[in-house]
C-alpha cells in the first residue's frame, strides 16, 4: 500500500510540474502587434474552471484587443453609434445572463476591437472559436487517454493539460491562464476590420500594415437600432487583459458619439439622449454621457428583485433616504433608552415591597 500510495503522489508531482511548466511557457506579457494596429486574444475556456468558469462543455469567453498596458494594440471605435443588441448563439450558454454578459464584453472590449458595430464584432467571436471550441469538446468527450476520467479536480488538470497540447497543435495559444483553466489564442485585424487567428510572427502576413479602418456597412444592410435597456456591466467576469483604453501615440481619431471606458462622452441633458449611443448608459451631471452606472441593481432580461431596488440608489430620493434612515435610528434609540428606564423602576419599585433584615437572627424552632 505504502508503495502504491507514493506512486500516486509522484504522479501528482509530475502533473502539478507539467502545469507549471506549461503556465511559465504561455505565462502573460504584453503583447506586440509587429507593425498592425489592432491586435488581440481569443479567450476560450474549457470549462473545468470554478463559478463562472465552470460549464459542462467549452465555451468562449470573449475577444480582448490588447491595449496598453496589456499591449500595443491601437482602440479603434465602431463606425456605427447604435448597438443592435442581437443575441449571439456562441454565448447562448450564459442563459438569462446573455445580454447581460454580451453587453459587458462589448462596452470593455468590442467598442476597441474596430469592428462595425456589436454584432459585427460577436459575429466574429462566434465564427474565430467555431474549430478550436470543437476541438476542445472532442479532446474532452475522449472515452480514453487523460481525460477518460474527469470527476477529481486532478483528474481535471490532465485533461486540461491535455487540452492545451492538442489545440497548440493546430491554434497559435498566447498564454493559458491556469487559474480559470482558459487558453488565450493570438489575433490581429486588418484593414477590413476582420479579425483573424494567427501566431504574432504572422501578424503582418494575415492582417496587413495599414489603417484598420473599419467596413462600411453595405447599402440597406444596416439593422435597426433595438436597445433592450441599460445593462450593467459584470462584478463577477475576472478578465485578465484589455481593461485600459489608452492609446498610443498615434491614436486614430475618436468618434465623438460614442462612451469609452474612463473618458468623458457626448454632450447630454437627459438620459434618453445617451442609452441609444453604443458604450452609454445614461446622462451624467456634468452634463455628458457615461458607460457607468448609478444603481447597485444587477440587470437582467427577468424583472429586478424587490430587495434590489432597495438598494438602489437614486439622485433624486438619496437626501429623502438618508433623511428618514437618521430620524429611524434617532426614534429607535428613544425608545430603547426608555424601555430601559421603566426597566429600571420596575426593578426599584419590586425592592421596596420585599423588604429583607439581612441582620435579624432567625429563631431557632424547637430549641428552648
Amino acid at each position: 500500500m505504502q508503495t502504491v500510495g507514493n506512486a500516486v503522489k509522484a504522479h501528482t508531482c509530475v502533473v502539478l510540474f507539467m502545469a507549471c511548466c506549461i503556465a511559465e511557457t504561455h505565462s502573460k506579457k504584453a503583447m506586440d502587434c509587429r507593425g498592425v494596429k489592432l491586435c488581440g486574444v481569443l479567450a476560450v475556456e474549457s470549462g473545468f474552471g470554478s463559478t463562472n468558469y465552470k460549464h459542462p462543455d467549452p465555451v468562449v469567453h470573449g475577444l480582448w484587443p490588447q491595449v496598453p498596458p496589456y499591449g500595443n494594440s491601437q482602440c479603434i471605435a465602431p463606425k456605427e453609434s447604435t448597438a443592435t443588441r442581437e443575441k449571439h448563439y456562441c454565448y447562448k450558454s450564459a442563459g438569462s445572463r446573455q445580454v447581460w454578459f454580451q453587453n459587458h464584453e462589448w462596452t470593455k472590449h468590442g467598442i476597441c476591437a474596430g469592428a462595425r458595430n456589436d454584432d459585427h464584432f460577436f459575429d466574429q467571436v462566434c465564427d474565430l472559436s467555431d474549430e478550436p471550441l470543437a476541438l476542445m469538446e472532442r479532446v474532452r468527450d475522449e472515452k480514453t487517454g487523460p481525460c477518460r476520467k474527469q470527476a477529481l479536480e486532478s483528474d481535471q488538470e490532465k485533461c486540461f493539460l491535455k487540452i492545451i497540447s492538442e489545440v497548440e497543435k493546430r491554434f497559435p495559444v498566447y498564454s493559458v491562464d491556469q487559474y480559470n483553466d482558459q487558453i488565450m489564442l493570438s489575433a490581429c485585424a486588418g484593414p477590413d476590420g476582420i479579425w483573424k487567428i494567427a501566431s504574432p510572427s504572422n501578424f503582418q502576413k494575415r492582417c496587413g500594415t495599414g489603417s484598420a479602418a473599419p467596413v462600411p456597412s453595405p447599402t440597406g444592410t444596416v439593422k435597426p437600432s433595438r436597445p433592450t435597456g441599460t445593462v450593467k456591466p459584470s462584478r463577477l467576469d475576472s478578465s485578465l487583459f484589455g481593461k485600459s483604453s489608452s492609446r498610443p501615440s498615434s491614436e486614430p481619431a475618436v468618434k465623438s458619439d460614442v462612451c469609452y471606458p474612463m473618458h468623458s462622452g457626448p454632450s447630454c441633458h437627459h438620459d434618453s439622449d445617451c442609452t441609444h449611443l453604443s458604450g452609454c448608459v445614461r446622462c451624467a451631471r456634468t452634463r455628458k454621457c457615461t458607460d457607468v452606472l448609478l444603481t447597485l441593481q444587477l440587470v437582467e432580461e427577468e424583472p429586478a428583485s424587490i430587495l434590489a431596488t432597495l438598494v438602489s440608489f437614486n439622485d433624486s430620493s438619496a437626501a429623502g433616504r438618508v433623511s428618514l434612515l437618521l430620524l429611524g435610528i434617532v426614534v429607535m434609540s428613544i425608545a430603547s433608552l426608555a424601555a430601559f428606564r421603566l426597566h429600571l423602576c420596575s426593578r426599584r419599585v419590586n425592592a421596596e415591597e420585599v423588604q429583607v433584615d439581612f441582620c435579624q437572627t432567625p429563631e431557632a424552632e424547637g430549641l428552648e
